[in-house]
Formats: C-alpha cells, sequence, structure tokens
C-alpha cells in the first residue's frame, strides 16, 4: 500500500492495519432490529450529484437548504418543503461546499477556486484560495474563511474577495486528509491541525490568541505519529473541545486555551455537544458520551463497528450519526440505546447530520438530500 503524504479520511478506520497487511476491512457490525421507541420520517427527499470522494455537507441560511455536488452544481431548497428554488453551476468542478449566511453562498474547488455567489446564483466573485480546499468554507462576520488541506487558514472580503490575512504553520511529513472547517465563535475562529493541534485565531486579522495540544504525538515511525485534528472544534458556551486520530478528546477553556479534560480515543470523523454532554464518533464506528465538565465517562454505544459512522449530532433526547450504507440512527442521548433508524439512498453518509429546528439534514454520498423529523 502506498502512503500519501494526504491520506483520504475514508481510509481511517483500516489504515493502521492496511498498512501491516492486505487482508479484507473488517465485516461492518449487522444492525439490530429496534423496537419502536421512537417515531422517525422522512419529511422530503430530493436527488443532486454524487460525491464521488469528496465530502459535501448541506448548509441553511433563511428557511432555504443549500447543496453542492462533485460536478460543480449548486441547488437551494425550502426547507419545509423541499421545493427547488434556484439551481446554478460553477465554472469547475467542486470539492467543498457550501457556506450559506447573510444571502450569500460560498464554495471551492479541488485547485483551490473560492467563489462567492448571492443565494439566486448571481456570482459575486471568484479568487484563488491558494491551494486545495476539500473543506467546507465559513461565512463569519464580513469574511469568508478557509481551511485548505496543507492546513493554512485564510480569509477573504466578503465584499470583494481580498485576501486579508493568512495563518501558517509547518506541517508532518504525513497527515490525513482534512475535510474540517474552522469553528466561528463571534470574533475568533478555531482550527484544528496536523500533530494534534488546536489553534484559536482573531477573526480579523488572523493573529494567534492562543494554540494547546489535543493530543501529543506518538509511536515510532511516521504513521504511528499521526496525530491530526482532522474534524470541527465544538463550542458551547466558555468551552471548546477538540478531537484527534491516534489521539485525545480534549476540552478547553475557550477564552485562554487552558485545558480542563482529556480522555483517550481516537477520531478523524468528530464530535458534537449539548448542554451536559460531549459525543464522539471514535474510529471504530462507536459511539461515546462524557460528561462536559468532568469528562467522566457516561455510555458507550459499539454496536455501530466497522459501518463508517459520521460525527454525531444532536436534537433533544436524540444523538444522530449516519452510516455507510445511509442509515440514520437515532440514539438516546441519555444513555446510547438505539431509539429508531431510517434508511436514505443506501449509500453513505460522510459528515453529521445538520439540525436545523426540529428537523435533520443529510446529505448522502449518491447525491441524496433526506430532511427528516423524529418524536
Amino acid at each position: 500500500m502506498i502512503i500519501k503524504r494526504l491520506v483520504s479520511a475514508s481510509l481511517v478506520a483500516g489504515l493502521l492495519a492496511a498498512c501491516a497487511s492486505t487482508d479484507n476491512a473488517p465485516e461492518p457490525a449487522k444492525l439490530t432490529q429496534i423496537t419502536d421507541y421512537a417515531q422517525a420520517k422522512v419529511v422530503w427527499h430530493q436527488d443532486i450529484g454524487n460525491a464521488e470522494d469528496f465530502v459535501f455537507r448541506p448548509a441553511i441560511d433563511s428557511d432555504k437548504v443549500f447543496v453542492a455536488e462533485r460536478a460543480g452544481r449548486v441547488t437551494v431548497f425550502d426547507l419545509k418543503t423541499g421545493k427547488q428554488l434556484a439551481s446554478w453551476k460553477t465554472s469547475g468542478p467542486l470539492s467543498a461546499g457550501v457556506a450559506a449566511a447573510q444571502g450569500v453562498v460560498a464554495v471551492a474547488s479541488e485547485k483551490g477556486q473560492l467563489y462567492l455567489y448571492d443565494d439566486t446564483g448571481a456570482l459575486r466573485w471568484q479568487t484563488p484560495a491558494g491551494t486545495e480546499v476539500v473543506a467546507t468554507p465559513v461565512i463569519a462576520g464580513d469574511a469568508v474563511v478557509v481551511h485548505a488541506s496543507n492546513g493554512d487558514v485564510a480569509a477573504f472580503s466578503i465584499e470583494d474577495g481580498k485576501r486579508r490575512w493568512i495563518f501558517q504553520r509547518a506541517i508532518p511529513a504525513l497527515t490525513l486528509r482534512n475535510t474540517a472547517p474552522v469553528a466561528a465563535s463571534g470574533s475568533i475562529l478555531y482550527a484544528g491541525l496536523p500533530a494534534g493541534k488546536l489553534v484559536a485565531l482573531r477573526r480579523d486579522d488572523g493573529n494567534v490568541l492562543w494554540d494547546a495540544v489535543v493530543a501529543q504525538p506518538k509511536g515510532a515511525t511516521e504513521l504511528e505519529r499521526i496525530s491530526d485534528v482532522t474534524s470541527v472544534p465544538v463550542i458551547d458556551s466558555d468551552v471548546v473541545c477538540a478531537v484527534a486520530f491516534q489521539g485525545k478528546v480534549t476540552c478547553f477553556d475557550a477564552s485562554n486555551g487552558n485545558p480542563g479534560w482529556s480522555r483517550d480515543v481516537s477520531s478523524s470523523v468528530g464530535l458534537a455537544a449539548d448542554g451536559t454532554k460531549v459525543y464522539v464518533t471514535d474510529d471504530t464506528g462507536s459511539v461515546l458520551a462524557y460528561e462536559k465538565r468532568s469528562g467522566r465517562n457516561l455510555w458507550k454505544q459499539a454496536k455501530l463497528f466497522a459501518r463508517d459512522v459520521s460525527a454525531p449530532a444532536v436534537i433533544g433526547r436524540f444523538v444522530i450519526v449516519g452510516d455507510l450504507e445511509g442509515y440514520v440512527h437515532f440514539l438516546s442521548a441519555e444513555d446510547g440505546s438505539f431509539l429508531t433508524r431510517i434508511k436514505t439512498d443506501g449509500s453513505a453518509i460522510r459528515t453529521a447530520p445538520v439540525v436545523v429546528g426540529d428537523q435533520v439534514i443529510v446529505q448522502t454520498e449518491r447525491g441524496g438530500i433526506f430532511a427528516l423529523f423524529a418524536n
């Protein structure tokens, strides 16, 4: 097996075993029957283009759902009904998107082009982002912020697309492909980096407010020492948490980066939080819950082994994840038990479901857009 400098995140679950052997990957766990403790339904469903090997996640703005596809098309649907409201084609294939806020829409290409449109499809500007972008741009204040594959973070003016600042840092020889955007909270941006780092940047000028270690790389080889933060940090009140592949989940004081608690867990897909708990999907497919203030282990749902489980999302009493066969699993936030599940189009759901109001929006690898409701 040839390891490239940027390793596809879809290979992470079997990465170590695959490098030592060419044997088949672990067999995904068979799903157990669920007695109907909760009911879930598809509110509406639309189809767009295939994502191929890239990761696309819907965005919500003003009761509209914005989605992008690999071939370069951006489509807008009504949040409540699923009716198509607008659709337009960019000038090239897309590798990330979509961000939508304040009536504008941002998408990016693998060749490093960043596009900004209004919500009807009129192009505002197009500018080089500098390098491959496989993470969704973020609209924060009056800037579009891009987290590039090489770890660079750059901000571009919404007004004219001019680059305002760029944050750069040396990275290890071997890293995972990072499809995670920055997390924005007020005037601060939080970015996960290779080598287990988390950095807080001032939104206006990119100056570093603090940086911290989520997990220290360890091991004798470059492969063993991969400890990248490749998922979106989670901000809840005065706490920011991040998780590293082959590392730890660690929560910090959001104002100064002082570490709170840390627990051993490996994840390349990410985490979520509510008022009392932090939820993590690990690289075996287990979903774990920790007490947010103390880090106490509350529960573990291990019956989704090797199902390429997505990062979690939280809505009410549910923790929601997708898997490689397009199932959306609704777990109890209280104890991790299965409450219900629903199947989409049979293709993988690679990013955290998007929660908006009482609905959940997911985008599948095949290009299915599903609005779901559970109670």
